[in-house]
């Protein structure tokens, strides 16, 4: 499995990918639509802004440790 393959599966979504190739950067982005008016619903965006950047860290946090080893 490569590492994009491995990362959506982790995710459980398919982020948009910008590999920048001309620059060192590489962009991952993971959106969502959501409505800032509404307070209402603002524990769900952070709840959910959360729960993805626990994932991301977790799946990139793995693949640094493997290039280390």
């Amino acid at each position: 499995m490569n590492n994009r393959n491995l990362i959506e599966k982790a995710l459980g979504t398919q982020p948009e990918w910008n590999p920048n190739p001309e620059k060192k950067d590489k962009v991952i982005l993971l959106t969502r639509e959501i409505d800032t008016d509404d307070k209402d619903q603002w524990h769900y965006s952070v709840e959910w802004l959360v729960e993805n950047t626990v994932k991301f860290r977790d799946v990139f946090g793995g693949l640094i440790r493997s290039r280390r080893e």
